[in-house]
């Protein structure tokens, strides 16, 4: 009997157990709403301004960061997967899509303004134009020659420029204001696996590509010098801000991060900006000679942004994020604006 009667208060106290004060802990724990950046599962990050249902690979901001002369950075544009082109004229607090969306579209990769009004955006297998500053969109005219798919593109003061693919007799052609013609612009490219252009004005222009392979040229791509960076990594980006200052991105193989040049590209330097080689560095932006920023791809889902202030010389950690952002937009040196494969825009703001 005493065995017995053990036995059941055992049951007892264990059935109060589960009802009482476990059960009451774990009530608990399912009354507490999820913290306001979890959902579905997925953590957002608090610089999170927008999030729609496709992946964002690019975007500008018209101002006078971006075109000096534009004024404050109200108009901005973000494009990616499924045709999608998203426009703000409120300074990013809201978005709305411009364009129709099509999940059967290749996506777009790259959102360039030349002017205010003047803007490209470009996917593998075609090119939108629109010249009221993003308020409408529509196809340019069909590249001549071998345009299977669109190369690298640039924009200057004056036009946009459009590369040919990688392949054997590739150059550039320059667009109409109204993207309604295509002109041959300078000689054939010296190589044919340049995967970045930039040029500054019409007369200076640069061209990288992998293996650590550049070019340049002053005289409108008449001629090019060729060059080779020993060790250059996948050269993805170019940008310069004077006709002798300026970076090249790699990519891959970096080694810490870009190459700067303080000679027109006539020689690059490496610059440490600490990045471990495993990471790739995705993006690149410079305000001026001694401000900058690179996003660099920490994991699966993070990034982080890489600040300058003395052109290079050293960098430092601005901020972290918890999305897979792969592109930024800095409308001045404080501020800035990020899109990631999330489908996520990111307002991101640093300290003076």
């Amino acid at each position: 009997m005493n065995r017995r009667w053990l036995a059941m208060m055992g049951v007892g106290l264990c059935v109060a157990m589960a009802t009482g004060g476990c059960g009451q802990r774990k009530a608990k724990e399912r009354a507490v709403a999820p913290p306001p950046d979890v959902k579905a599962g997925k953590v957002s990050d608090p610089a999170a301004a927008y999030t729609c249902e496709d992946p964002l690979n690019n975007i500008f901001f018209v101002c006078d960061a971006t075109l000096p002369g534009s004024g404050a950075p109200l108009i901005g544009c973000a494009v990616g997967a499924s045709n999608t082109i998203l426009r703000t004229t409120d300074g990013g607090q809201t978005w709305r899509r411009v364009v129709p969306r099509n999940p059967a579209s290749t996506p777009f990769e790259r959102i360039l303004f030349r002017t205010p009004n003047e803007g490209w955006a470009m996917s593998r297998d075609h090119l939108l134009y629109t010249g009221d500053g993003g308020q409408t969109w529509q196809e340019a005219a069909k590249l001549p020659e071998n345009f299977y798919y669109f190369g690298p593109c640039a924009v200057n003061s004056n036009r946009y420029l459009q590369m040919q693919p990688p392949g054997c007799g590739a150059r550039i052609y320059a667009a109409s204001s109204a993207g309604a013609q295509w002109t041959a612009w300078g000689a054939t490219l010296p190589r044919n696996d340049y995967e970045a252009v930039f040029f500054l004005d019409d007369q200076h222009g640069w061209l990288a590509g992998n293996y650590g392979v550049t070019a340049c040229t002053t005289n409108g791509g008449a001629a090019w010098i060729k060059q080779n960076i020993p060790n250059g990594g996948h050269l993805a980006q170019i940008q310069f801000v004077s006709p002798l200052v300026g970076w090249i991105r790699p990519v891959m193989g970096h080694e810490g991060g870009p190459w700067a040049s303080r000679d027109g590209g006539a020689t690059w330097t490496k610059q440490d900006a600490g990045v471990k080689s495993y990471n790739n560095i995705v993006d690149m932006q410079f305000l001026n000679e001694q401000t900058g920023f690179l996003l660099v791809s920490t994991g699966r889902a993070t990034a982080e942004v890489l600040q300058t202030r003395d052109g290079g010389a050293t960098w430092t950690r601005a901020r972290a994020f918890t999305a897979p952002a792969n592109a930024l937009c800095f409308v001045s040196p404080t501020a800035g604006w990020l899109t990631a494969g999330d489908g996520t825009i990111l307002h991101c703001v640093l300290g003076p």
